[in-house]
C-alpha cells in the first residue's frame, strides 16, 4: 500500500501540560519505564494522555476483473474501517494514570484507549492497560493485571515516543495478532437467531499486551550496563478477556543497556 499526503500531529499531554518531546533511537529498558514509578513520593498520582490525529490517503483504484471487478481493492483502503482510500481520522487517543501507593511498594498503571483504530473498531473504547507492580522482595518486582508483554523492543516502546507512524513489517505481522473466527463463525443475534461471522473479527488485536503475571527487574553493573530480565504467565488471548483454551502463555525476556551520562 502506497501512502500519500501523509499528515501526523501528535499531542502528548502529561497532568494537563503540552510539552513537546525530543526523541533519541536507543535502547530503553521499557519492562522497568512501564512497570514502576520511581522514588519520588510526591508521584502518587499522575495524569497522562495523548492524541494523534491523522489524514492519510492512497492511490488506488478499482479491481479490474474478476468477481469483485469495480470495487476497491482491499489493500489500497485505509485501515481500520477499510472503506475510504481517503480519511481523516484520530487514530489515537488515550487517557491514563499511573502512580504509587505505601511508599512505593504498590505502583499502578491504567490507560483507556478512545481513537479509531484496531483496538477499538469492534467494539469502541477499550481498558488497555490495568495492572498492579508489588515491590516487596527485592531483586524481584511483580506485576499483576493487563499490560505489555515483556517481547521485542519496537513491541514494548511507548507509542508517543515513536519515531515512525506504523509498526516495522516483523512486528505487525508477527507479535500484533488479531483474532478472528474459523469457519464455523455464527454468533447469537440478540433475537433468537444466528449470524455468520466465518473469518470476521471477534475483538480488539492484543496490542501487544496480555493479561497475567509477571517477575522482572533491572541490574546495573559498575561500568553502567543495565542487565533486565522479565518472565510472565499469560492468557494468550489478547485483552478484555478471558482464556479461551486453558494453555497459558510464557513470555520470557533478556536485555542489555548501555547507561550514557
Amino acid at each position: 500500500m502506497i501512502l500519500e499526503g501523509k499528515m501526523k500531529f501528535k499531542l502528548i499531554a502529561i497532568t494537563g501540560l503540552l510539552l513537546t518531546v525530543n526523541t533519541i533511537t536507543m535502547a530503553v529498558d521499557w519492562v522497568s519505564l512501564q512497570g514502576l514509578e520511581g522514588q519520588k513520593k510526591e508521584q502518587a498520582m499522575k495524569i497522562w494522555g495523548f492524541l494523534e490525529p491523522e489524514f492519510a490517503r492512497t492511490d488506488g483504484g478499482e479491481l479490474k476483473a474478476g468477481p469483485f471487478a469495480g470495487q476497491a481493492a482491499a489493500f489500497n483502503e485505509i485501515r481500520p474501517n477499510n472503506d475510504s482510500n481517503s480519511t481523516f481520522n484520530v487514530f489515537r487517543a488515550r487517557l491514563g494514570v499511573r502512580g504509587q501507593y505505601d511508599y512505593n511498594k504498590i505502583n499502578y498503571f491504567f490507560l483507556t484507549e478512545f481513537g479509531n483504530n484496531g483496538i477499538t473498531v469492534k467494539d469502541g473504547p477499550e481498558l488497555t492497560d490495568a495492572s498492579i507492580t508489588l515491590n516487596y522482595i527485592k531483586n524481584a518486582h511483580i506485576r499483576i493485571g493487563q499490560f505489555k508483554s515483556p517481547q521485542g523492543n519496537e513491541a514494548q516502546k511507548a507509542i508517543h515516543t515513536f519515531d515512525w507512524n506504523r509498526f516495522t513489517n516483523a512486528t505487525d505481522r508477527l507479535l500484533l495478532e488479531r483474532f478472528v473466527d474459523g469457519n464455523n463463525g455464527l454468533r447469537p443475534d440478540g433475537s433468537g437467531g444466528t449470524i455468520d461471522v466465518t473469518n470476521g473479527l471477534n475483538g480488539p488485536v492484543n496490542a501487544f499486551r496480555d493479561i497475567g503475571i509477571q517477575v522482572f527487574n533491572t541490574y546495573t553493573n559498575k561500568n553502567k550496563r543495565e542487565f533486565t530480565y522479565a518472565v510472565m504467565i499469560g492468557n494468550g488471548n489478547g485483552i478484555t478477556r478471558g482464556d479461551n483454551d486453558d494453555n497459558k502463555e510464557l513470555y520470557v525476556l533478556l536485555s542489555t543497556e548501555k547507561v550514557f551520562g
